[in-house]
């Protein structure tokens, strides 16, 4: 009996049991708890290897930029005084230094002026900023009129350009308002164009550089001429004058004073002489130096560039009247004087060190004399 009633009791429970648990089928299947490994944090760069990489990225952009350049620059379009000059090309050059503060200089020249000298931050990063960077300019004077920060964008490979070439497109306005857009085009000096259309390569391209691109640019520009100084007639030192609206070809002279020295680059700048007292720095700051310059600008224009804060004056040496001022630059007296030399071009003096009272800066401008061909 006793066997009986443990026997019901038990079935009971049971049925107590299946009376409360869950409608839901039970799962026969063992549950097995996996435990996910915990991932492996990935370590921050450290500050050393993020400045290789920095510096690495800077070494490349200063590659790129670095060095020699050749091409040429158009006048695009123009007001007057300079249609003559609408879609003519000259042959062009460039040196590039960069620096490892993420900046750089670019000097430009033709065969006939010192066209300027802008000054850039290299960017590394951003839009579309390649290989090479890109670079805006933070000052620096293109014809003799200064460059703004910002004023200047160089994008390498932006648009339809080559990656490698360099491309300024610029307007330039005068002291008068009168405004010229200018393009200048570079590739590295050395590298062919034969993959850009003979139109749109620089004027003597096939005539003179195919037969130097084998030497550096400065051996080239020097095989140009007499290899350094400036000519030497009669006693005077000479410079071409440069190019005129006409397409005249000419000569100007002046003296060299006893003890001084010549320091003119004509191969690299043609239409400038440069006299010193040094022998060994053109600018030393301890000597007086005179520099003569040929220029296009019409005489008003010279005259406008040449007001400062100095008193205007007025010489006459030959029958040639000259017209400038005085002033203080950097502490150190200068005198600017301009002459019209005919052909639509002029010539200014400039003398540190030097007030227009000195017996070797009227020298100077007494011997200037000009030889057209």
């Amino acid at each position: 009996m006793k066997k009986s009633i443990v026997i019901l009791l038990s079935i009971i429970l049971i049925l107590s049991a299946a009376a409360c648990g869950s409608d839901e089928p039970v799962n026969k299947t063992k549950e097995i708890n996996v435990i996910e490994p915990t991932p492996t944090p990935t370590p921050e760069p450290t500050p050393e290897v993020v400045e290789v990489a920095v510096n690495s990225r800077l070494n490349e952009v200063m590659e790129w930029w670095g060095g020699d350049w050749y091409g040429y620059w158009t006048v695009i379009s123009a007001d007057d005084p300079y249609l003559g000059f609408k879609g003519k090309q000259w042959d062009c050059y460039a040196k590039i230094e960069a620096f490892d503060d993420e900046t750089a200089t670019i000097l430009l020249w033709d065969d006939d002026i010192v066209m300027g000298e802008i000054k850039v931050d290299l960017i590394l990063e951003g839009y579309e900023a390649g290989i090479s960077g890109f670079a805006q300019s933070t000052g620096g004077d293109m014809f003799d009129v200064p460059i703004e920060a910002e004023e200047v964008w160089i994008n390498p490979g932006f648009g339809d350009t080559h990656d490698d070439m360099i491309v300024i497109d610029q307007w330039h306005e005068d002291k008068d308002g009168d405004e010229f857009r200018y393009a200048i085009y570079l590739l590295p000096w050395g590298r062919l164009w034969d993959d850009i259309p003979e139109d749109e390569r620089p004027p003597y391209y096939e005539d003179w550089y195919l037969g130097v691109l084998h030497m550096t640019m400065d051996e080239a520009i020097e095989s140009l001429g007499s290899g350094g100084g400036a000519a030497n007639v009669d006693g005077l030192i000479g410079v071409e004058i440069g190019l005129t609206m006409s397409g005249r070809e000419g000569m100007m002279y002046a003296e060299l004073p006893d003890g001084w020295f010549d320091h003119s680059m004509p191969d690299l700048m043609s239409g400038l002489m440069h006299f010193s007292a040094s022998e060994d720095d053109p600018w030393d700051r301890d000597q007086p130096l005179v520099q003569i310059r040929s220029s296009a600008m019409t005489s008003d224009k010279l005259r406008d560039h040449l007001l400062y804060d100095g008193l205007m004056m007025g010489w006459t040496w030959d029958d040639r009247d000259w017209t400038g001022n005085t002033g203080e630059n950097n502490g150190r007296d200068f005198v600017e004087v301009v002459t019209d030399i005919g052909e639509g071009r002029y010539v200014a003096i400039y003398a540190e060190g030097m007030d227009q009272n000195d017996a070797t800066l009227k020298s100077i401008v007494s011997s200037f004399v000009v030889v057209w061909n």
